[in-house]
């Protein structure tokens, strides 16, 4: 059984200043459009191309992606991360209807993180493809064999509570496809199930790699390793007042 860790933060307070969300309204625009030609979203969307005949996809969970509001929003990768969910689910419904079939509904997109206000629930709102925000557990209680779960740097164990659900589903199936990242331990020691409370990076171990969650991995057809799709040392930058803001991408 893995612990537990609870990460109290201060809550983003709900703000009556209608400038600022113009402000981060126009800012998100600004980051789509730089979004849209990135080099890492074709590579992320030609790997989506080869799963054009795995299960199909009908909704994207996105578990602990975080609130938009920072005191530094140009400098978030958050509003990437949401960006990158629409983007997909875009790119999927294309991927069938090119192959001949197309989504008899759309892809639909929830996002659960204790964090959003209801400035998030309304920018989130106006993607392409618009971003639901659900409370606990309507996020994880929604994952099921027709799923993309996108999570990324968690502060709950994500990948161990997708195992347990998914050994409780029918024929213990999975989702149909997972986005996350690699746990900073892992990626440098080749371990399983290992603990480690770090008062200075408690959050990087919060979501480790477990014997559960590696045996599911066992089931799916393909794994993409992002190091090999995007280098080890990947990061996106976003452009910004005075130069370039450094973006944190997946590992």
């Amino acid at each position: 059984m893995l612990p537990i860790y609870v990460a109290i933060d201060k809550k983003v307070e709900e703000t009556t200043d209608l400038r600022y969300g113009i402000r981060l309204r126009s800012w998100m625009q600004e980051a789509e459009k730089h979004w849209q030609t990135t080099h890492p979203r074709h590579v992320l969307f030609n790997s989506l191309n080869r799963l054009k005949h795995t299960a199909r996809i009908t909704n994207i969970v996105c578990i602990g992606l975080g609130t938009l509001q920072v005191p530094h929003p140009r400098r978030t990768s958050r509003a990437v991360q949401h960006f990158v969910a629409s983007s997909i689910a875009q790119a999927l419904e294309r991927i069938y209807e090119a192959e001949g079939f197309p989504v008899d509904t759309h892809i639909t997109i929830i996002a659960q993180d204790p964090a959003y206000n209801e400035l998030d629930r309304l920018i989130l709102s106006e993607l392409p493809v618009p971003i639901k925000v659900v409370s606990d557990p309507e996020g994880f209680l929604a994952i099921n064999e027709s799923s993309l779960v996108f999570s990324c740097y968690p502060t709950v164990p994500v990948k161990q509570l997708i195992a347990d659900l998914s050994s409780e589903a029918p024929g213990g199936k999975g989702p149909a496809a997972l986005f996350l990242d690699r746990n900073l331990i892992g990626k440098y020691h080749d371990v399983i199930n290992l603990v480690i409370y770090d008062r200075e990076h408690k959050f990087r171990h919060a979501n480790p790699q477990t014997s559960e969650y590696m045996r599911m991995l066992e089931s799916y057809t393909q794994v993409f390793d992002g190091g090999r799709l995007f280098g080890e040392d990947f990061s996106l930058y976003m452009p910004a007042f005075g130069g370039m803001h450094h973006i944190p991408g997946y590992e």
